[in-house]
């Protein structure tokens, strides 16, 4: 009996340890590390322009940002649905962002934690347009990198769909090519950065905060 019993229960944790997605990302450890503690609370300084409305400093109407969900792409939604940036509680907060960043970008299909927060916390602060720019230069550099002449010619495309996170899975199997990529997109957020400053004066006050957010 005991043989039997032992015997299904391996059977029975081999089909969860099959059916269950190994080592999936995780928003919760996202929101709590990253997000959470560099999007701080509620502020409205009239000098971002995401505190705007028409995401521009003086267009539109000054509603400010709360933990980070602001004013030029959600002002419009909530206002609809009677409530405000200021008033949103932090659960609200966490689930538009696991709404609209980790999931609708496909994110929680990543395997590798550490790339799931880059990434997403990336898509958050850039904008999910800008993060797929900067992943196609963590792509070329990959593909630079190649031995392969073939896939040196054809990086996978730039775009959250379940094909690139499949992609980015399988390239990321090994410890070596997991870091290499991490560091990769780190090191291009702080270059972007850095290029964004030079360009655009006026976002100076906010260069330190980007940064120790993208090394923290």
């Amino acid at each position: 009996m005991t043989r039997l019993i032992r015997a299904v229960l391996a059977v029975t944790l081999l089909a969860l340890a099959t059916c269950s997605p190994a080592h999936a990302a995780d928003f919760a450890p996202i929101w709590k590390n990253t997000i959470k503690p560099h999007e701080g609370g509620y502020t409205a300084d009239r000098r971002d322009p995401g505190n705007w409305t028409g995401g521009k400093v003086g267009a539109g109407k000054l509603l400010g940002t709360n933990r980070g969900i602001a004013a030029n792409t959600y002002g419009v939604e909530l206002a609809r649905h009677g409530k405000t940036i200021k008033g949103l509680s932090e659960a609200e907060c966490a689930a538009l962002y696991e709404r609209d960043y980790f999931r609708r970008l496909n994110l929680h299909l990543l395997k590798s934690q550490g790339i799931a927060d880059e990434l997403t916390d990336e898509a958050v602060n850039m904008g999910p347009a800008g993060a797929e720019r900067l992943l196609a230069k963590v792509f070329a550099e990959v593909a630079w990198a190649s031995r392969d002449s073939w896939f040196k010619s054809n990086p996978p495309p730039a775009r959250f769909t379940p094909a690139t996170i499949a992609w980015i899975n399988d390239y990321t199997k090994s410890r070596d090519n997991r870091v290499a990529f991490f560091n990769s997109i780190r090191m291009k957020r702080v270059a972007f950065y850095v290029n964004l400053v030079k360009h655009k004066p006026s976002m100076n006050p906010f260069f330190v905060s980007w940064i120790d957010r993208t090394v923290d």
